[in-house]
């Protein structure tokens, strides 16, 4: 599994700048603010900070505020002394306790309720805490990494947020930018997120055609890196049968608004397993038309074959869409 900086993938100028950053403030134990649209990999900027910094050996423990009720949030955070309420049969440490000598990260911190706000205030501030119904208090040897897909300024004018929270939590900035700042990263985050994948062991590996590209750089990813992710799963998922071109084929299409994902060649019925004998000849015809770029009498010439073989393999394998 990758660690530290390796976890960014890309090598764009604003992933560069991101890396940058992340290593200049793995040096210190400063809060830091990561922000970004929804989908973009600020948790993975979170976990490479903390791969990066000086507590890479101690817990990274993650607080989605936006799941925790409002009335269970203390407790969950703080953790609760016996007896503390109705239930409480023995006392039970909370996530900051986890965390001891790790990383702390608040996600979707504006989703952080407004009457629990002064209390991750003064974890910031005094780094320490009292458990619920405790007498005691404890301190918080933990470095705290933020998260937020809204702005928060925005919320202190309308009353929904802290400013001296925010003034806490921004210590240290940082900006994840959206898929489409950084699409010439495509390439990279294909090839990790297959690996992600795990795709089936028996399908070879092709990597989308230039012309599936060019599809998928014309998205306007508005769910970023996780809609990237989710249309490499469908691609894997259909690939053992399909094999990678019609894969790659129907995910893409299928990933439009309102579009269906039985968009592929009708000569490639679902459920009929392409065997690697006919992928290694998809990419073998594929390399070549892209080698005379997409010219087919010259193609035919390289490969040995008539105008006419060559279209007859182009329809079989699903690849004379391009062609036109």
């Amino acid at each position: 599994m990758m660690k530290g900086l390796n976890r960014i993938r890309g090598s764009s100028r604003v992933i560069g700048e991101v890396r940058n950053a992340v290593s200049i403030y793995a040096t210190s134990d400063a809060t830091v603010l990561i922000d970004g649209e929804t989908g973009t990999g600020k948790e993975v900027v979170a976990r490479a900070l903390h791969d990066e910094g000086g507590r890479a050996s101690g817990p990274f423990v993650t607080v989605d505020c936006g799941t925790i009720p409002e009335s269970l949030f203390e407790s969950e955070i703080f953790g609760h002394a016996r007896g503390a309420f109705t239930g409480a049969a023995q006392a039970r440490p909370g996530l900051v306790a986890a965390a001891n000598r790790g990383t702390l990260f608040l996600d979707e911190i504006e989703n952080l309720p407004l009457s629990q706000q002064g209390k991750i205030l003064r974890l910031l501030q005094e780094r320490e805490f009292r458990p619920v119904g405790a007498e005691y208090i404890r301190s918080a040897d933990v470095r705290v990494v933020a998260a937020t897909n809204r702005s928060l300024h925005t919320m202190v004018d309308a009353g929904q947020f802290r400013v001296d929270l925010l003034f806490r939590l921004e210590v240290l900035r940082l900006r994840v930018p959206p898929l489409r700042e950084r699409l010439e990263d495509l390439e990279a985050l294909l090839e990790s997120l297959v690996a992600r994948a795990g795709a089936c062991p028996r399908t070879v590996y092709l990597a989308p055609s230039d012309a599936q590209f060019a599809k998928l750089r014309a998205r306007s990813w508005p769910g970023n890196v996780r809609e990237l992710a989710n249309l490499v799963e469908r691609a894997a998922a259909l690939a053992p049968a399909l094999g990678w071109a019609v894969a790659w084929h129907a995910a893409i299409v299928g990933a439009r608004p309102g579009a269906q994902l039985s968009h592929f060649p009708a000569e490639w019925g679902m459920g009929r397993l392409v065997s690697e004998r006919e992928q290694r000849q998809v990419a073998r015809v594929r390399d070549a038309l892209e080698r005379n770029r997409w010219r087919r009498e010259a193609t035919a010439r390289d490969l040995g074959i008539s105008r006419v073989t060559l279209w007859r393999q182009m329809r079989r394998l699903g690849l004379e869409a391009r062609a036109s």
